[in-house]
């Protein structure tokens, strides 16, 4: 767990466990979702780290597959939206 992600669960923890609000006791400008989802796998799971993870990688997943549907309807071409799928897939560890 690197450092950004350590002060996101930090905070997430602190509002499962605590009730502290994001802002209140922590200085961070992130979005609240990102907070809300280590709340929420604090709350169900525990201390880990796999849960946020697997919604990320779901989530790319499935934005990868937005952007086939989305290319191959404007362009027409299967091979095109491959493309296009593949090159989205390949920069995002990036």
């Amino acid at each position: 767990m690197g450092n950004d992600e350590g002060v996101w669960a930090y905070i997430g923890r602190i509002w499962a466990d605590h009730g502290l609000l994001p802002y209140t006791g922590a200085i961070e400008n992130k979005a609240t979702g990102i907070y809300m989802v280590y709340a929420i796998s604090h709350f169900l799971f525990g201390f880990q780290a796999w849960f946020p993870r697997l919604l990320a990688i779901i989530a790319t997943i499935g934005t990868a597959y937005l952007l086939y549907l989305l290319i191959k309807k404007l362009s027409g071409a299967a091979r095109a939206a491959i493309v296009g799928m593949a090159i989205f897939t390949l920069t995002m560890p990036l």
